[in-house]
This record gives C-alpha cells, sequence and structure tokens, in this order.
C-alpha cells in the first residue's frame, strides 16, 4: 500500500470498472492505495496523465515502477511551495513554473493568494506562464471578504409602534359593578 494524495484545487475521480471500482479523492485528500490498482489506472486513457498531474504517488519506487515522468517539482508539497513563492531565488521559480505538474500549478496560484505573495517579479511570472494574475485575484478576494464582513447577518425585526390611541371604536360592554355586602 502506497499513500497516494490529491494536489489539485479540484476533486479527482477514477474507475476501475473490471475491479468495480470507484475512487473520489477531495482536494489535498490522501488515500493508501494497493501497486495493483495504480497500476490498472495507468492502462486506463488517461489514467497515467491524472497520476503525473494530478495526484502525487509518495513513494520514489512505485513512481518509477509505473513508469511515470517525475520531474524535482512532481515532488513538491505545501510547504516547499510556500517557502519557494517566500524564499526561492526567481530562476528556481520560472523551472517550477516550466516543469511542475497542474497540481503543483494549483498551489502556487492558492497559496499566491492566501499569502499574499508580494514579490512583484513572482508576480509577473505567474501571469506570463499562466495567464493568472495574482494582484487582481487578491483584490477580488480582499473585497469578497469584505462585503461578506459588512454583510453580517441581523435579525430584522420590525420597529415597535406605539399607539397614540385606540384604533376603532370599543363596543359597549355591560359593566358590572360589585355589589357591597353590609
Amino acid at each position: 500500500m502506497v499513500n497516494v494524495k490529491n494536489r489539485s484545487s479540484g476533486s479527482v475521480i477514477y474507475s476501475l470498472r473490471d475491479k468495480n471500482l470507484r475512487r473520489e479523492f477531495a482536494p489535498g485528500e490522501v488515500k493508501k492505495i494497493d501497486e495493483e490498482e495504480l497500476t490498472a489506472l495507468t492502462y486506463l486513457p488517461g489514467g497515467k496523465k491524472l497520476i503525473e498531474d494530478y495526484l502525487l504517488v509518495e513513494s520514489p519506487e512505485e513512481v518509477e515502477q509505473l513508469n511515470i515522468k517525475a520531474e524535482p517539482e512532481y515532488w513538491m508539497d505545501a510547504n516547499q511551495v510556500q517557502e519557494m513563492l517566500k524564499n526561492g531565488t526567481m530562476d528556481q521559480f520560472l523551472d517550477c513554473l516550466d516543469f511542475a505538474p497542474p497540481g503543483v500549478l494549483d498551489m502556487i496560484k492558492q497559496y499566491a493568494i492566501s499569502m499574499p505573495l508580494n514579490d512583484v517579479q513572482k508576480r509577473e511570472a505567474i501571469k506570463e506562464k499562466l495567464g493568472f494574475d495574482v494582484g487582481t485575484a487578491i483584490k477580488n478576494s480582499q473585497e469578497e471578504r469584505e462585503a461578506a464582513a459588512s454583510q453580517k447577518k441581523e435579525r430584522r425585526t420590525a420597529p415597535p409602534t406605539t399607539t397614540t390611541g385606540r384604533r376603532s371604536t370599543p363596543p359597549k360592554y355591560n359593566v358590572v359593578t360589585p355589589v357591597k355586602e353590609d
């Protein structure tokens, strides 16, 4: 059994009909998968590409056995992506943008917004290579948070009404006066 992680920002789903098996990975989810299942997945159309681009098989031996193309960026996890965004050289960053699988590129976009990424050169590189404008995304994210904060759900009730007089003429009631006994 080997750990397999979905490192993309979306769900990853595959089915192996001959095994009557369907796997669904939520973003960031890790599952233990046996080698036989991974081998069967590589035989499916697009299965090998799914492993290369969106799933991280956490065993170098298994990756080699599956004949998966694994550049150094294939092995990057969330902490390494954040570290590269903060402290990586520009050359390391450009190599990552050129050679990383789409799942790692998704993490770069996500952390560039959430950290936020303040390095203007790296923002420009992301815009040029991925067509993703980090500055605009940060601005939109901030506006959404501000709008949500200003729209705190408040209980709306009608203001209390004060009456200055009767709204209708009351009917005449027979007034019963108590009788005093001596």
